[in-house]
């Protein structure tokens, strides 16, 4: 039984926390130009689909984490190679995000300091959050989301008040059709960010409550309140920084901030964009981090060990200074490489193999139930 539990409120926090984390420095799908925001509404509703998957699996296996379901279902052997993959996959988003934050702080703020004193800044951080474990991290949450939102409505009412966003520049909505939006959408604005919940199915034992139904209600809350934040930023930036130079901007958000000057009295605003950013960034990190603890406790049989926490820590510490050359084919990887060849194998087409591999174990239980009773 694990001892630690977090209720509805502070799992969804957590998820919206999760979700906005980088998505807001490099997932505002400025690809889709005008139609961003549109591009964000379609990949929700994807990914609503992708956590009813998970969703439909929990129910079939109440009480168990992700690793403990590919046991059951594939086997002891199979079940936990699939689980050591699963550990790979959370640390290797781990290290992309890391790199995220290491590449936004120096372009932005500290331009001759090296790359490796701001990551490992970072993991310290994460590794004593972790150490403190899910429950520590869930209550700061709830204080984070306050102030990030807090902060974040007073950014916007800034920009609205200097008169910065031209809505004109929305239009005309979807110019080149769905094809864009739905090209967009899926997979890349789908699995990233709505799709990186398969790391909460690592999570979903820690629940006060375990009840499938409130578990499917809190994910698609979840989903529907990032996906609409994110909408509104995506739109917000694009009639800030008009459409056609969104493909030149490496952090359109922060660029957007950076215009805001009311009576040379309120401006550069900057820094406050940079620390909703990191704080968004430490909580996936963190979570990342956390759930590949969990999964790799799980495959070894081992307790809660602080020292393995941070041994996993120093994994995307040290993989984010490998992962890209420069922050250019950082974001080329992450956005044209990962979505296809990682992100659909774990978050869609492992998901998919557990449903029908529960379906076979089932039919093949009840023959064997009726073989019994005959």
């Amino acid at each position: 039984m694990n001892k630690e539990k977090i209720t509805n409120y502070q799992i969804f926090l957590l998820m919206v926390l999760f979700m906005l984390g980088s998505a807001v420095v490099v997932g505002l799908e400025m690809n889709s130009q005008q139609d961003a925001w549109l591009t964000i509404l379609t990949g929700m509703v994807f990914g609503s689909v992708f956590f009813l998957l998970y969703g439909y699996i929990f129910s079939k296996h109440p009480g168990k984490a992700l690793t403990s379901i590919l046991e059951d279902v594939f086997g002891k052997i199979i079940g936990k190679l699939v689980s050591i993959g699963y550990i790979g996959y959370f640390l290797y988003i781990a290290a992309r995000v890391t790199r995220d934050f290491t590449d936004l702080i120096i372009i932005e703020l500290m331009i001759k300091t090296p790359n490796y004193i701001i990551a490992v800044a970072i993991i310290i951080v994460v590794i004593y959050a972790c150490s403190l474990g899910i429950e520590v991290i869930a209550r700061t949450g709830q204080l984070a989301i306050i102030f990030l939102f807090g902060l974040g409505g007073l950014v916007i009412v800034f920009a609205l008040i200097d008169q910065l966003p031209d809505f004109s520049r929305l239009e005309p909505v979807l110019e080149e059709g769905w094809g864009r939006v739905l090209t967009n959408a899926f997979p890349v604005a789908t699995t990233f960010p709505f799709g990186e919940l398969i790391a909460f199915t690592m999570f979903f034992p820690f629940f006060k409550e375990y009840k499938t139904k409130k578990i499917i209600m809190t994910g698609l809350s979840a989903i529907v309140v990032s996906g609409l934040t994110l909408a509104l930023l995506s739109a917000l930036v694009v009639a800030i920084n008009a459409p056609e130079v969104m493909g030149d901007l490496a952090f359109p958000l922060l660029d957007a901030i950076k215009k805001i000057n009311i009576a040379d009295i309120i401006q550069r605003l900057d820094p406050i964009g940079i620390l909703f950013l990191v704080i968004g960034g430490f909580y996936k990190i963190s979570l990342f981090v956390y759930a590949a603890n969990v999964a790799f406790n799980h495959v070894l049989k081992l307790k809660k060990n602080v020292f393995m926490q941070g041994f996993l820590a120093i994994v995307p510490l040290v993989a984010s200074f490998y992962i890209a050359e420069n922050f250019i084919e950082h974001l080329y990887i992450g956005l044209e490489v990962v979505p296809y060849y990682l992100h659909l194998v774990f978050q869609l087409y492992i998901p998919l193999l557990l449903i029908v591999g529960s379906w076979i174990r089932s039919a093949f239980e009840k023959k064997g139930a009726k073989k019994k009773a005959s």
